[in-house]
């Protein structure tokens, strides 16, 4: 595999926007003016949006896991609370 120069990722990752780019514009040349209108205005504000709602809004998405009790005991409940199955079937 040829190791590309920091220019030519760049200038792939370009070409690879400029197609989808072209893609969705295929895909959207068929709403009508209004949806067009409301798709416009839609990106628009998604530009203004502040990158501290950014980041909450990722949060949201990946689980955030927020605890009343501290680390020790949250393990020791996980410890105390497993249970294994050792019954096999025999073959």
């Amino acid at each position: 595999m040829k190791l590309r120069s920091k220019n030519e990722f760049y200038m792939h990752a370009a070409s690879i926007n400029k197609r989808l780019i072209d893609g969705y514009l295929e895909l959207l040349k068929n709403l009508s003016s209004d949806n067009k209108r409301d798709l416009i205005s839609a990106l628009s504000n998604s530009l203004n949006v502040k990158q501290d709602q950014k980041k909450k809004s990722l949060n949201s998405i990946t689980g955030d896991f927020i605890l009343e009790k501290d680390a020790e005991l949250l393990i020791s409940d996980l410890k105390n609370n497993r249970s294994f199955i050792n019954d096999r079937e025999s073959l």
